[in-house]
């Protein structure tokens, strides 16, 4: 693992080197589609370089337990034992990170919510629905326009676009 984590921080120094060339920056397409991979690319490499660095540090930790000073040996145990555990944690999250992204991820949709048959009731559902599909997209910092509606009296809705 490390070597890959060691190539994807290699492309992102690369694509950060990149983006600072004037041919790029003259080039807005091609600096956005820089920029993009760049972003994609961060939560991995900060999580990475703190995985390399938990692994220099039980390396050095384990030379330490090898050498014939008791003192030294028994704070390098401590040390291994919870580098060890920062080192399972960093590897579940990193497992998430490296997993490839759906390329549907970026794109937009359009929901439509009906009350169908059911009369006031149909449309009282609707808008719960509505209002929760609302509060998730909020959760999530997603963009959302109505496009259209018709609402009755009671706080329902017939439909929603």
């Amino acid at each position: 693992m490390r070597d890959k984590l060691e190539s994807i921080i290699e492309r992102y120094n690369g694509l950060e080197k990149q983006m600072t060339d004037q041919d790029v920056l003259s080039n807005p397409d091609k600096l956005k589609e820089l920029a993009k991979e760049y972003k994609q690319l961060d939560p991995v490499v900060i999580i990475g370089k703190d995985y390399i660095k938990i692994l220099d540090q039980i390396i050095d930790c384990e030379s330490i337990i090898e050498s014939n000073d008791a003192e030294l040996k028994d704070l390098a145990m401590e040390e291994l034992d919870s580098h060890k555990k920062r080192k399972i944690d960093l590897e579940k999250e990193l497992k998430i990170k490296l997993l490839p992204k759906d390329p549907l991820d970026n794109k937009n949709i359009i929901l439509e919510i009906r009350a169908g048959t059911g009369g006031d009731e149909a449309a009282l559902f609707a808008a719960d629905l509505f209002r929760l599909y609302s509060h998730f997209s909020e959760k999530y910092n997603w963009e959302k326009e109505l496009i259209a509606s018709n609402e009755i009296g009671i706080g329902g809705f017939k439909e929603v676009i």
